[in-house]
């Protein structure tokens, strides 16, 4: 993991499926450009527990995301905490 900047999170998914990126507005999409970019594997930890707190998701709904490198594009949100 060492030499990456920045992480996202996406819906896991078959292999045939596109990724599904979480925005700064709390949705998916499958636009790369509207990932949200988090500046650590604990930050993005965060953010999904707020996610799913939010939405009254049980914690076996973690097994949905995934933490992924984020996508190499200029001008995405980033967040720090």
């Amino acid at each position: 993991m060492a030499g990456i900047n920045h992480w996202s999170i996406t819906l896991a998914g078959g292999r045939t499926r596109r990724p599904r990126w979480l925005t700064v507005n709390g949705h998916f999409s499958s636009n790369p450009a509207l990932a949200l970019r988090l500046v650590s594997p604990e930050v993005a930890a965060r953010r999904v527990q707020t996610y799913m707190k939010l939405r009254g998701w049980p914690t076996e709904a973690m097994e949905r995301f995934v933490l992924v490198p984020s996508p190499p594009l200029e001008g995405a949100p980033e967040v720090a905490a």
